[in-house]
């Protein structure tokens, strides 16, 4: 199997700022791709009701690991593009994938926009935003920010459509 770029966020701050930034309100379905040990889940769970919530995670054992964590949120065990084309759109996206996989991700919510994406990226490698979708904040993840830690730092961008609210 590929090199899945394993790294789940574990910072406490980043993970709060994360889930107010997306700001999920009642009745909204929230999706995370790369969904890993739940992390992110977890933060959002918080705020989320179960039923709202979708993970999809490649990693069949990790998938397992959030059935188990996460009773009663729905749990996709598959490849996130797979998922995305037989989802219906969400309102709230949180994604973190391997780098490779942000361009075509970007591409996905250009033609399906949801209200407000979260998603991981390298700091300092370029990615070209769709004219779809617009950067309205970002947060510095320093590798120490994972577990474990990436070997290079990354940023957590929340995008909106472009002249969205």
């Amino acid at each position: 199997m590929a090199d899945l770029e394993q790294h789940f966020l574990r910072d406490g701050a980043a993970l709060a700022w994360l889930v107010a930034q997306l700001d999920p309100r009642p009745g909204e379905a929230v999706v995370e791709l790369g969904a890993g040990t739940g992390t992110v889940a977890a933060a959002l769970r918080r705020v989320v009701a179960a039923a709202s919530l979708t993970l999809v995670e490649l990693d069949p054992d990790l998938a397992a690991g959030l059935r188990r964590d996460f009773p009663g949120v729905r749990v996709e065990a598959a490849d996130w593009r797979a998922a995305w084309r037989s989802l219906p759109p969400p309102d709230v996206l949180v994604a973190s994938l391997p780098d490779a996989h942000v361009p075509v991700l970007l591409r996905a919510l250009a033609a399906r926009p949801p209200r407000v994406a979260g998603i991981a990226v390298a700091a300092g490698r370029p990615v070209r935003l769709p004219p779809e979708l617009e950067l309205t904040d970002r947060r510095p993840l320093p590798p120490t920010a994972f577990d474990p830690p990436q070997p290079f730092a990354g940023e957590a961008w929340v995008l909106r459509p472009t002249g969205g609210a």
